[in-house]
């Protein structure tokens, strides 16, 4: 739908309304990803090494993968306050539900199975993380809850920024300590 109210055509001839993908076209989306990554030709210029079906099996990530920032796995610890491995969990969780800008809405009881955990234990996590500040839930009544990643995703930018400084200042006190060792 452009600005004006009237439907686009999408590449595939599926009329879709601007910023919004029908459950349909999703599906498609996925299929094409999925099979992109299983396919030599999708990715020609990277090594196979790169292909997830390389790193996995193909029959493994054939029904879909869940793409997670190394700097997310490697220190989601060190944020303050630092999230617990099942705090971890349920964003990964939670993002594999997110496929655009928009919140993930995935139902406890959905999250709970996944997890294997109770409904009750996933709502504490929840609970756990919008009180540490890095989530925020809207309740929808008849409809699963909306789950807000931003305020994680701000904690863990400046984290990167902390991280990237601290490496700078550890080049730079090699560096000095190096000229000094060979002034000697």
């Amino acid at each position: 739908m452009t600005e004006g109210g009237e439907r686009r055509r999408t590449p595939k001839g599926i009329r879709a309304k601007k910023g919004r993908v029908s459950k349909r076209s999703k599906g498609k989306v996925a299929r094409k990803a999925r099979e992109d990554a299983l396919s030599e030709e999708a990715e020609p210029e990277a090594s196979h090494s790169r292909r997830v079906a390389a790193r996995w099996t193909p029959s493994l990530v054939a029904p879909g993968w869940t793409v997670v920032p190394d700097f997310f796995l490697s220190n989601y610890h060190r944020l303050v306050p630092p999230l617990t491995n099942l705090e971890a969990l349920l964003v990964i969780h939670l993002i594999r539900y997110k496929w655009d800008d928009r919140a993930p809405r995935p139902a406890y009881k959905t999250l709970a199975k996944s997890m294997g955990l109770t409904d009750a234990a996933v709502r504490a996590h929840a609970r756990k993380l919008e009180q540490k500040g890095y989530l925020q839930r809207r309740v929808q009544v008849g409809a699963p809850n909306l789950f807000f990643l931003e305020p994680l995703f701000t904690a863990l930018e400046t984290l990167q920024k902390k991280v990237e400084r601290e490496k700078d200042k550890e080049a730079e006190e090699k560096a000095e300590k190096e000229r000094w060792d060979d002034e000697k």
